[in-house]
């Protein structure tokens, strides 16, 4: 992909028990915004793209919204949409002055994502939206693609018998996908007059750390006493549809 950041097919992705991840039916990435022709056909004729959900908040879509891709259908779910923390968009990030600023914010933020209700309810629907969508490929995306997708990727690959350790290299993987992207956002963060330590901070919280998503891995296990009764209680996700997903999606 030319213009669509931090893309990648879970397809390939092995099990516990060596299946694997079918390819072109789940797709992650960065927000769909100005992609090239080449890259929507991409999507359409080698992935099969049939669905497309979108984590941001209605602030973030309404400055800059998804390209429309004929034949394909879009759904937003805002998990953040309770405002129970700071907001994650690309305006946020200049107002990191530390990397211990930064990390606190991001550690609050993971622990909203699976903590928070109204996150809970959006993760709730897509779960049930990817289940559903039996033919092609779903892409689910936020602005970078790290954060709102990196919890919607660990949620998919865990109902998927993916290892824990599996989980967290596709995580980290951001950090590699998005090197060029983060250049200009800080770049053009530059006009806050940003000093050293400022910067630095910044360029941490674009990227992604195994003690983020930890952090929501541990919040589920405190407060709901681990990831199966989550899933199956809280998320409304029961055995039955998780391996009806696990049919779909394996092989």
């Amino acid at each position: 992909m030319e213009t669509l950041v931090n893309f990648r097919d879970l397809g390939g992705i092995a099990t516990k028990d060596g299946k694997k991840i079918k390819r072109n039916k789940l797709l992650r990435a960065g927000q769909l915004v100005n992609l090239s022709d080449a890259d929507k056909k991409e999507l359409v004729q080698d992935h099969d793209l049939k669905l497309i959900i979108d984590f941001r908040e209605q602030s973030e879509i309404d400055k800059e919204p998804d390209d429309e891709i004929e034949g394909v259908e879009y759904i937003p779910i805002d998990v953040l949409k309770s405002g129970r923390t700071n907001s994650i968009g690309k305006d946020n990030f200049s107002k990191v002055g530390s990397i211990e600023q930064g990390d606190r914010w991001m550690i609050s933020v993971y622990e909203q994502l699976v903590l928070d209700p109204i996150a809970q309810e959006g993760y709730r629907l897509f779960l049930h939206k990817v289940m559903e969508q039996e033919e092609g490929s779903v892409l689910f995306h936020c602005f970078a693609g790290k954060d709102r997708t990196g919890i919607a990727a660990a949620l998919l690959l865990t109902i998927l018998n993916v290892d824990r350790p599996v989980i967290m290299d596709d995580y980290l993987q951001t950090n590699t996908s998005r090197q060029e992207a983060n250049k200009h956002i800080l770049q053009d963060l530059q006009k806050y007059n940003l000093n050293s330590e400022s910067t630095k901070a910044i360029k941490k919280v674009l990227g992604v750390d195994q003690a983020y998503l930890q952090q929501a891995f541990d919040a589920i296990e405190k407060e709901y006493n681990g990831m199966d009764h989550y899933l199956v209680n809280i998320l409304q996700f029961g055995l039955s549809k998780q391996e009806r997903v696990r049919k779909m999606m394996l092989e």
